[in-house]
């Protein structure tokens, strides 16, 4: 069988007995048997680790403990490295959903081996020496079918592991696989156990969740080529529009969009779970989400979203002004998705999280970017985000409706254009998403932001304070004192930004000592701690 296994790998597979042969197990399998390449070497074997140590150590590979209780090291030389676990069958708290087996019994047979793992399409095994599969749970066949099914009654299999029902989610968006209807239905029963999950594990499969479409691009274009060549195998495509955005050409304003955005989400056959739930009722019957699209649909169908993203399905059937838009809160929401570029999915999946708090509490939408940061910050907060991420999602939610009809004058907007221009960006590509999701528009403030930009850039305009003509070396020479050449410098980068004539070194050098004087003056006359207000 023509799987590509590293001459090394095959090397150290020699050195087991004949009786405890080294298998390649998990992803790489099921991705061969897909036709793609790619994954980590996730090898097994009835050998202890200890017996591992005798018969590797000492043929120059490299054992590194990961997990010793569960059996588990790395493996390691110059040419490649895996993770190595003895055969074994895991013990999990009753009904806790808790991630680690808190006990385990090692064995030497194949199929407890198999039924602890997760799903049949990650339960096949690869005998390396003999260059065949061992297939104990039929599992090749779920993957030529698309399917994913528990490797054991998924009661058992998904109470074990909470994060499983987000792996099963992210899974089935990665492959396009359906998912069995009882795993379903079981898993949206146990959806609870996700609240026994650390908060970094969910984040990671949510953000796995966000780029699944990326994840086997090869696997659904070939998909795509064969059922997918009407109207909707164009939609979400960049236009030349936008090209320059970012780096993005027009092809790949998108990523995902195109040819491959609804690949791999089509019709399923009756024996495995049907999508057409309540969570993907608004979706009509020739419209199919992108991949990662439904990936976060399944989450909500499932129950699971709750335990990630607070509220995002208050959405459901709120109306919205049938002037501008086409779809409730959140069918929006999740067409906002489909169109968003990768870098900002977070801000598209989150930029209307506020409408159904705003329509409850004020009778209106109108505050929904201001409020939606504050629960935007509040998710990412939970979910263990890095605060550089926090920060730059929070901006892009509270600035998502600036100038939405494109009334901001133009000299506003071009502090604005300055003042944001480190995530400009990606708010524009945010603004194409929603525009896009809302009645298919295009986006007039986008289109004015790069309008304004690029006349910016045109003029030669400084965006940042190393743009000036001028340094602390010169504020230095002018006898400005050092508290205040910060403001000095940022008060002549906004007057430069409106008026050409200071946009050389000359001008710029001779508005310093007036900017000083000013900047002084107002030092001088603020009030200082302890003061008295005045009467």
């Amino acid at each position: 069988m023509n799987i590509f296994i590293p001459t090394d790998l095959k090397r150290l597979a020699a050195l087991f007995p004949s009786d405890k042969p080294l298998y390649l197990v998990g992803g790489y399998v099921r991705n061969w048997l897909l036709g793609v390449n790619g994954g980590d070497f996730d090898v097994a074997s009835a050998l202890s680790v200890e017996a591992l140590h005798a018969v590797a150590a000492e043929h120059g590979f490299s054992i590194i403990p990961v997990n010793p209780k569960i059996g588990s090291v790395l493996i390691k030389n110059k040419t490649f490295a895996a993770e190595y676990t003895s055969f074994r069958v895991d013990s999990y708290p009753i009904g806790s959903g808790a991630h680690s087996p808190t006990e385990v019994r090692f064995t030497d047979d194949i199929e407890e081996d198999a039924r602890r793992r997760d799903f049949t399409a990650n339960a096949i095994y690869y005998d390396i020496r003999k260059e065949a599969l061992v297939d104990v749970l039929n599992g090749a066949e779920d993957v030529k079918n698309g399917v994913l099914r528990t490797t054991d009654n998924p009661e058992r299999v998904l109470s074990e592991d909470g994060l499983r029902i987000m792996r099963m989610v992210r899974l089935a968006a990665e492959t396009g696989f359906a998912i069995d209807r009882d795993t379903f239905e079981t898993a949206r029963r146990l959806s609870p156990r996700l609240k026994d999950i650390s908060a970094e594990r969910i984040r990671v499969e949510l953000e796995k969740t966000l780029v699944a479409d990326l994840k086997y691009p090869r696997l659904h274009a070939a998909k795509n080529q064969k059922t997918d060549t009407g109207e909707n195998a164009t939609a979400g495509s960049g236009e030349n529009l936008y090209s320059g955005i970012g780096g993005c050409d027009g092809e790949n304003l998108y990523p995902g969009g195109g040819e491959n955005l609804h690949a791999g989400a089509g019709r399923y056959r009756d024996d495995v779970f049907p999508e057409t739930g309540a969570f993907f009722e608004d979706l009509a019957n020739d419209e199919y989400p992108s991949l990662h699209e439904r990936g976060v649909r399944l989450l909500c169908a499932v129950g699971a979203i709750e335990y990630v993203i607070p509220r995002l399905t208050d959405g459901r059937g709120v109306i919205q002004n049938q002037k501008y838009h086409n779809y409730d809160v959140y069918g929006h929401t999740m067409r906002a998705l489909r169109y968003a570029p990768a870098e900002i999915r977070l801000a598209a999946l989150l930029h209307d999280i506020a409408k159904p708090i705003c329509v409850q509490k004020y009778g209106t939408m109108l505050a929904h970017p201001e409020v939606g940061a504050e629960i935007t910050e509040t998710i990412l907060s939970a979910l263990k985000f890095p605060k550089a991420v926090i920060k730059e999602t929070v901006r892009l939610v509270r600035l998502h409706m600036y100038d939405l009809e494109g009334n901001t004058g133009t000299n506003k907007l071009r502090i604005f254009v300055l003042e944001n221009n480190d995530i400009l960006d990606k708010l524009i590509l945010l603004k194409i998403a929603d525009a896009k999701a809302s009645s298919g528009a295009r986006s007039v403030s986008a289109e004015r932001l790069i309008a304004v930009r690029q006349k910016m850039l045109d003029e030669k305009t400084p965006f940042s304070l190393k743009d000036l003509l001028i340094d602390g070396d010169d504020l230095s020479a002018a006898a400005v004192s050092p508290q205040l050449r910060s403001t000095v410098l940022a008060r002549l980068l906004r007057l430069a930004l409106n008026d050409a004539s200071l946009r050389t070194r000359e001008a710029q050098l001779n508005r310093i000592k007036s900017l000083a004087a000013e900047a002084e003056k107002e030092m001088n006359n603020a009030p200082r701690p302890g003061d008295k207000p005045p009467v």
